[in-house]
């Protein structure tokens, strides 16, 4: 199969704990530079982390992500985009019937 010019409009990517250093759910600098640098149009950034007890239940949060855990593992998604000054601009996540959805599974 030959290679496709169609371009992505975006990235996704996770930001990972390492041993006791929980993940940095933000963009970091890097990121804004590789997204500054790709053109890309959207970043979403998963933080992914263990959990020690119990599930923590998928929300909506005000700064616009969600949050929740699968099993014993915490996801945090995030999703930017640059605004005109070529600043970071987070996103609001609105996916009611995606969260709805993962709490009914964590309760199977």
């Amino acid at each position: 199969m030959g290679y496709s010019s169609i371009k992505s409009p975006g990235y996704f990517h996770s930001h990972n704990e390492w041993g006791e250093s929980k993940p940095f759910n933000e963009m970091s600098k890097t990121d804004l530079k590789d997204m500054k640098k790709s053109g890309d149009k959207l970043e979403i950034i998963i933080a992914v982390a263990s959990r020690k007890k119990g599930e923590l239940p998928w929300v909506a949060l005000s700064d616009g992500s969600i949050k929740g855990s699968f099993l014993d593992i915490i996801f945090h998604i995030n999703a930017y985009t640059l605004d005109e000054n070529k600043e970071p601009r987070k996103l609001q996540i609105v996916a009611p019937a995606a969260v709805k959805f993962l709490n009914r599974l964590q309760k199977r």
